[in-house]
C-alpha cells in the first residue's frame, strides 16, 4: 500500500499582496505604498526655508525680483534660484500651478539657494506683475524676438525680470504686461547655425549679468545690506 504524501502546507501572501478575485466586478485589495515610494514623493521640508512675506516687495532695498511664467522643470528652477542667490534677487515670483514645488529635486538643483531666496506663490501673474508696477517696479520680459536689450533702459532703480518656459516663452497676457520686453545678443554665426536662444536657465544668468551692471554700484549697496 503507498503510503500518503504529507501536504504541504499553504503559505499566506504577505501583507498588502493583491490576490485575485473571481469575480472581476470586486475590486482588489488596496495596495499601500511602500515606506521607500513614499519618501521620494514627499515634499522638501520647509524648516529653515525664508518665509515668503509678500511684504518684502514694498522694502525700498528690494531693487531685483525674478518672475517665472511656468517654467515646469525642477532643475532650471534650482539653476536659477542659485543664479538669483549669486546677484542678490531678493525673490522669486511663480504661478500657483504649473510651477514645480520645493522638493528634494529641486533643492539639489538649487545647491543651497532654495533656503537663501524666498519663492513667492501667485495666484495670476499678470495680476501680480501690475502690483509690482505700482509699487515702483519696472517689469522687463525676456523674449527671443525682441528688439531691445536690457541695456537700453538702464539706469534700472527697481527691475522685475520675467522668464517664460522654454519653447512656449511669455504667455500672452503675461507678455502685455511687461513695461519692455528684451532679448539676449546673439552672434551672426549662430544665428545662421540656427541657435537663436538658450535655456531658459543661462538665460535668467545672462540677463540678471546686464541688469546688475544697469544698477550699478547700487548692486553692492544692496548686498551689504
Amino acid at each position: 500500500m503507498r503510503a500518503l504524501k504529507p501536504s504541504k502546507p499553504q503559505r499566506r501572501p504577505p501583507h498588502g499582496t493583491i490576490t485575485p478575485t473571481r469575480n472581476p466586478s470586486i475590486p482588489a485589495p488596496y495596495l499601500p505604498e511602500s515606506p521607500r515610494k513614499r519618501s521620494t514623493r514627499a515634499c522638501w521640508p520647509r524648516f529653515g526655508l525664508p518665509a515668503p512675506d509678500p511684504a518684502l516687495l514694498d522694502l525700498p532695498n528690494t531693487q531685483r525680483v525674478i518672475a517665472l511664467d511656468q517654467v515646469t522643470d525642477p532643475q532650471n528652477m534650482g539653476a536659477i534660484l542659485r543664479t538669483c542667490a549669486v546677484f542678490g534677487v531678493q525673490a522669486v515670483i511663480v504661478p500657483r500651478h504649473n510651477t514645480p514645488r520645493e522638493t528634494g529635486a529641486l533643492a539639489k538643483a538649487a545647491s543651497g539657494a532654495l533656503e537663501i531666496v524666498p519663492i513667492l506663490r501667485v495666484t495670476n501673474l499678470s495680476r501680480a506683475l501690475d502690483g509690482l508696477k505700482k509699487s515702483g517696479f519696472f517689469v522687463i520680459g525676456l523674449a527671443g524676438e525682441a528688439e531691445r536689450t536690457i541695456g537700453d533702459f538702464a539706469p534700472l532703480e527697481r527691475c522685475v525680470l520675467v522668464a517664460g518656459a522654454e519653447g512656449q516663452g511669455l504667455r500672452r497676457l503675461v507678455r502685455e504686461h511687461c513695461d519692455a520686453t528684451v532679448a539676449l545678443p546673439v552672434a551672426p554665426t549662430a544665428q545662421t547655425a540656427g541657435i537663436d536662444s538658450l535655456n531658459v536657465g543661462a538665460a535668467v544668468a545672462v540677463a540678471l549679468h546686464d541688469l546688475v551692471r544697469c544698477q550699478g554700484d547700487r548692486y553692492q549697496r544692496s548686498l551689504d545690506d
